[in-house]
């Protein structure tokens, strides 16, 4: 039972590639979806607040126009199934720290890793159910925000495009070696 869960892990951290193009089209049925997003709740967070907070656009084509404008003409904001804007909630996060000192910066770092970790649990869940994903950076912050009038204390961290590929991506390109990247103390 290991070796075939390991396997299947495998597989789909070898099947998650960013997309770019995907088949606009294609509708993720919703149950899948919440199974998909279920899993990026599932992640260890500090004193296992959750923070997270998802804003998720499925059929909004104006709202998907806008953000594509912001977000340097990529066509993954019109033509994904879905979009979804991944913040944290700086609140819930500073009240897993109530009992340390910890700066604003400090808070703001770890909500950064906190979205990246909840990402990556969702392109993995989703590669595992079939579905192409793409994390994206790659779009104004603030325009963004005031797009999709995120409350103040709320942090976009990245967005998640998620749906069916159109095309292939690129080949992988050559990666250094495991030895060359892993110091041994």
């Amino acid at each position: 039972m290991k070796d075939l869960l390991f396997t299947r892990f495998h597989q789909a951290i070898n099947d998650r590639r960013a997309i770019k193009h995907f088949q606009p089209d294609f509708k993720i049925d919703p149950q899948l979806l919440n199974e998909v997003l279920t899993m990026g709740f599932r992640v260890p967070t500090p004193g296992g607040c959750n923070p997270f907070r998802i804003l998720k656009i499925e059929d909004n084509t104006e709202l998907r126009t806008q953000l594509r404008e912001i977000g340097f003409d990529q066509p993954q904001f019109t033509n994904a199934s879905t979009l979804l804007f991944v913040s944290i909630d700086m609140n819930v996060l500073a009240s897993a720290y109530s009992d340390q000192d910890v700066t604003d910066e400090i808070l703001r770092n770890n909500a950064m890793i906190l979205g990246g970790v909840f990402s990556q649990a969702v392109m993995l869940a989703a590669a595992a159910r079939g579905l192409d994903s793409c994390p994206l950076i790659g779009f104004k912050f603030q325009p963004a925000g005031e797009l999709l009038n995120k409350p103040d204390h709320q942090v976009i961290t990245n967005l998640v495009t998620l749906g069916k590929r159109a095309k292939r991506p690129l080949a992988r390109g050559s990666k250094i070696p495991l030895d060359e990247l892993t110091v041994y103390l």
